[in-house]
């Protein structure tokens, strides 16, 4: 971007290839660390490049605001790291993407927030109906094999009490609201583990 750029809306790179941002060194007002867009004081999160590639990113420490929109339209993001330093999130600046046949702005499903607990960061997932844990969950196990009436404790490290869980197929395996899976019968289900609605 040329240094006379005093502001960029996020929405502008909605749905398209970008990968990553470079400001010039001349420009007074906006700055890419990391290839990422942020206001030259690096306290504002501008926007995400939305092709720049893997699942997880963690905003840098220092920052105090994401602005709207700013990390939504991501192509493979999921994971999004907010430190105690963000003090202001904007309109669907995290875990949305723009519907393709409108301009609405449709939820993602599985995209989580990791913070601080009474952080701002938790305040947005609470509100946005998003996932948000203070670490990464992580499965102990990936496969269990069960005969009818044993059991299984489903553990996810990181998760809190409002996971809830589900079989695929309760003729095989029952899981009860705190992770405990019942073998039922000869078969294979799938248990899933979620958070929000």
């Amino acid at each position: 971007l040329t240094p006379n750029i005093k502001n960029v809306s996020a929405t502008a790179f909605s749905r398209t290839s970008i990968e990553s941002f470079t400001v010039s060194e001349e420009s007074t007002n906006l700055k890419a660390v990391d290839g990422v867009l942020f206001t030259n004081d690096e306290k504002t999160l501008v926007v995400y490049p939305p092709c720049k590639g893997g699942s997880a990113y963690t905003v840098p420490d220092g920052t105090e605001k994401i602005g709207e929109y700013a990390i939504s339209n991501t192509n493979e993001l999921i994971t999004v790291t907010v430190p105690q330093s963000v003090s202001s999130i904007g309109k669907n600046a995290l875990g949305y993407i723009k519907a393709f046949s409108s301009d609405t702005y449709d939820r993602l499903p599985e995209f989580m927030i990791l913070g601080k607990d009474n952080s701002y960061a938790e305040k947005y997932a609470t509100d946005n109906d998003l996932a948000f844990f203070t670490e990464k969950p992580s499965l102990k196990e990936k496969s269990v094999t069960l005969n009818s009436g044993s059991t299984y404790t489903f553990k996810i490290n990181g998760a809190d009490d409002s996971m809830k869980y589900s079989s695929s197929d309760e003729s095989i395996a029952t899981v009860d609201s705190k992770g405990k899976i019942t073998g039922v019968s000869k078969g294979e289900t799938v248990v899933v583990a979620s958070t929000g609605t």
